[in-house]
């Protein structure tokens, strides 16, 4: 199966051979990826350690360093006892490698020094940058890709583009990153059961990695990963709190709001009382949308009042919100801080509602929409 062009990563770190690297590698962060990021940065960290340990029969010396902005032209570390560590030579090392990850205004301020240091790399160090992005208008950029690899990282996203859903419902760039990390542990498995193990762990790599890493020794037989041995290995969840669901549309998360739109209709809903709710339209039409409208009403509700000269506090009060949930309603209103977003809100659930039970659509698709609609309207 072919890797999606979002994946380009992928190909690299599948054909990686330390030979054919320079000295020099910068990846560019995804954006709103910190958590794929992350990982991504660390397999690539790790990818280098093992070949230079492999090729000198040692392990080499390592280190990372988090380079973050006090101001605009301050930094933390200082760079001057970065770079000092980036040109001292141990001579009982035979290879280091360092992992630097710096804001993008950490490579402008210092550009003429990371200049000379892509002219001129230390020997026997293998250095990766990391940042959110490189001015490609700059010298920099220029000495960039002359020097060393530039390799972005990809934005992953758990359900298919909107023209790809009439295919495979499955395919997504968190299954096929799932096929092809099968593979290294020498299995093989299907996008369905790929979107199984993603609906039950969610959307976080590392977690995935080690469950497959336990599926591939579960049962030595067989080189296909199937629904039973998933289903034995990782233990499902009893069911979605509501909460949740509504709390992280709230906090405009839009995957972990459609991941965990998606495993609720896969896994039922929990109720404060300990019952499993999987009716599907019990779920949208008596939990979801109406959670979600009372949720929106109430931010509603409290912004007019406090456009009156109200605190929030006071406006909460007012309206009957407990003082508990009074922190709740400034997070939501931090997140949508429009009158036109949240009346955009009141009229995607009202549409909603009133197309599931007038017409036949699928009604987690049309929860999913539903998230997409409110999430992503915010600008």
């Amino acid at each position: 199966m072919a890797i999606s062009k979002n994946l380009k990563y992928i190909n690299w770190s599948s054909v990686f051979k330390l030979e054919n690297c320079l000295p020099i590698t910068f990846f560019i962060e995804a954006k709103e990826s910190q958590g794929t990021n992350t990982f991504f940065l660390k397999e690539s960290f790790d990818t280098f350690l093992e070949a230079v340990e492999k090729r000198d029969g040692q392990k080499p010396d390592s280190q990372e360093i988090i380079i973050k902005a006090v101001k605009e032209t301050s930094f933390t570390p200082a760079t001057s006892s970065v770079l000092d560590e980036i040109y001292a030579q141990d001579m009982f090392a035979v290879s280091r490698v360092l992992v630097i990850s710096a804001p993008a205004s950490w490579f402008k301020a210092y550009a003429p020094e990371i200049e000379k240091l892509l002219i001129n790399p230390p020997q026997n160090t293998y250095l990766l940058f990391s940042t959110n992005s490189i001015d490609g208008k700059t010298k920099l950029s220029k000495l960039i890709n002359e020097h060393s690899v530039l390799i972005e990282f990809p934005r992953m996203f758990d359900a298919p583009p909107a023209w790809g859903r009439a295919s495979d419902s499955n395919d997504n760039d968190y299954t096929r990153w799932i096929v092809n990390r099968a593979r290294k542990y020498n299995k093989v498995i299907s996008l369905n059961n790929a979107m199984l193990i993603l609906s039950i762990i969610g959307t976080n790599l590392r977690t995935i990695d080690n469950q497959l890493e336990t599926l591939s020794i579960y049962d030595n037989h067989n080189k296909e990963i199937k629904e039973e041995h998933i289903r034995a290995v990782i233990r499902q969840p009893a069911g979605i709190s509501i909460y949740k669901v509504v709390d992280s549309i709230m906090l405009g998360n839009v995957s972990e709001a459609l991941n965990l739109t998606r495993r609720m209709f896969i896994f039922g809903l929990s109720s404060d009382g300990g019952k499993l709710d999987v009716e599907e339209a019990s779920i949208l039409n008596y939990n979801f949308i109406p959670s979600l409208y009372n949720r929106f009403k109430k931010v509603i509700d409290v912004m007019c009042l406090v456009r009156k000269g109200n605190s929030v506090a006071e406006a909460a009060e007012s309206i009957g919100i407990p003082k508990y949930f009074v922190a709740t309603i400034e997070s939501d209103l931090r997140t949508y801080n429009k009158m036109a977003q949240l009346e955009n809100a009141i009229n995607v659930l009202s549409d909603a509602d009133i197309r599931s039970k007038t017409s036949s659509p699928s009604l987690p698709w049309l929860a999913e929409e539903v998230v997409l609609k409110i999430c992503g309207n915010r600008a």
